[in-house]
């Protein structure tokens, strides 16, 4: 009886054995599953198969392609016959495997796993899109005397930073620029998270014509599969000036001060180009225009609104204030912003006799154009001038009141000289226009030139 039950309970364990090997076997032998792998970036992919009858749950698993053994990890699991899961390094290569799980009665059929399938590599293009390469504007360096330009980009798209080797050949080549190849600095790369820039310093001189530079480097990928990208860029510096409204000149003993403001609308420029210098006269008032006869030529901030200058006195100057900003303004060119005259004036020996207020810079405007604000001494252009009546009514009550003190030798000594008959000529014009103001025919009877006027 015993020896029966032993042999019945040993018949049992096989058949569940057979049963188990025959279920293991089945799960073995199972066919490729059809399934369509896409890769959404460098580190994700999507598989999806066909739906299987009674699933319950589809379990994913990957391992990279080598020659060892296989180590297989859990990508995930879901009811839905696809998964999008994640890559450790996309520079290798991956298969997968499903195992679903199947709502089942018989016991031989719990699971179904398939057999591994290689997952075809379709990576992302490793390039840079046109409006992912921008630049940024100028700025200008104050302290080193340069114009900053930067070119920014962003990493090809589904890349992360981990993918960028590095960069190699960063190159600026100047195209219709106010400079030479060789003259301008390498450009450096600085690399932050999701990007990159190349910093091109350029000197201040590159604007003075219109400008245009080609700059390029190759971005370099960590894996070897994929071809670096080459990052080229255009840029059009902005060489064309914006002027800044002259607001007011004064100062003191040759000693000027200008104030300017921008031309509202334009923002903050990056700096303001100045050009200053000793000027002429074209025309005749009121429809005059200046011209800088010898230049110089200074640069300051964007933030800056004022600025000094050690001037000559008793000369006129002319100076523009341009906004440099950046290459999207239409604005126009330097050469057409208008020349702001002013002057510093002396003190002569007797303060009367100088025009103004005595060692007063100001703008030359208004009636002061027409007079040219020339001092006795004279001055670019002063002897060539037609003065006001305020100039003749001035210096004929200065030169009266001396000729009532009895000084004849003044006008023989002084300014009654051959040398300045011009002036007089000048005063005669306007004795006409005032000859008939009581106050001033006493004055007027007193003159007398020991030269000929006419």
């Amino acid at each position: 009886m015993i020896k029966g039950k032993l042999k019945k309970k040993k018949n049992n364990e096989s058949d569940k054995l057979d049963k188990c090997e025959f279920s293991r076997e089945k799960r073995m032998v199972e066919d490729i599953v059809p399934a369509k792998t896409n890769y959404i970036d460098a580190h994700k992919i999507r598989i999806a198969i066909d739906a299987v009858e009674n699933a319950f749950m589809y379990i994913f698993e990957i391992s990279a392609v080598s020659t060892s053994a296989n180590e297989w990890i859990f990508a995930g699991a879901s009811s839905l016959p696809e998964m999008v899961f994640a890559i450790p390094d996309p520079c290798r290569d991956y298969q997968f495997r499903i195992i679903v799980i199947v709502r089942s009665l018989d016991p031989r059929h719990p699971i179904i796993v398939y057999r591994p399938r290689a997952i075809p590599v379709n990576l992302p293009e490793f390039v840079i899109n046109v409006d992912e390469v921008v630049t940024e504007e100028m700025t200008f360096n104050d302290v080193e005397k340069n114009i900053v330009v930067y070119v920014k980009w962003k990493i090809p798209r589904g890349y992360k930073d981990s993918d960028i080797y590095g960069y190699e050949s960063p190159a600026v080549y100047p195209i219709q620029c106010h400079s030479p190849e060789d003259e301008l600095p390498t450009p450096s790369i600085e690399m932050f998270s999701g990007g990159g820039r190349m910093r091109i310093s350029l000197p201040a001189e590159i604007l003075k014509e219109k400008c245009r530079l080609w700059v390029e480097v190759r971005i370099l990928p960590k894996c070897l599969r994929l071809e670096p990208f080459s990052i080229q860029q255009s840029v059009e510096l902005d060489c064309d000036k914006f002027r800044s409204n002259i607001i007011d000149v004064w100062g003191a003993n040759g000693n000027a001060t200008v104030m300017w403001k921008s031309v509202n609308g334009f923002g903050k420029p990056i700096y303001y180009h100045i050009r200053y210098g000793p000027a002429n006269m074209q025309g005749t008032p009121p429809l005059v225009s200046w011209k800088i006869s010898s230049l110089k030529e200074e640069k300051a901030p964007g933030n800056v609104s004022i600025i000094n200058f050690l001037v000559d006195k008793d000369i006129e100057y002319g100076i523009q204030v341009c906004g440099v900003y950046n290459e999207q303004k239409q604005m126009p060119k330097f050469e057409l912003v208008r020349v702001t005259p002013f002057i510093c004036i002396s003190c002569g020996i007797n303060a009367s006799e100088s025009f103004g207020s005595c060692g007063e810079c100001s703008k030359i405007e208004g009636p002061l154009l027409v007079s040219r604000r020339c001092h006795p001494g004279g001055g670019i252009g002063c002897t060539t001038s037609v003065n006001s009546t305020k100039f003749a009514f001035g210096h004929i009550s200065s030169i009266g009141s001396v000729l009532e003190k009895g000084h004849a030798n003044y006008s023989k000594n002084s300014i009654f000289t051959p040398a300045n008959s011009t002036l007089f000529k000048q005063l005669s014009v306007n004795i006409a226009s005032v000859s008939s103001n009581s106050s001033v025919q006493p004055l007027i009877q007193k003159l007398t030139f020991p030269f000929d006027i006419s």
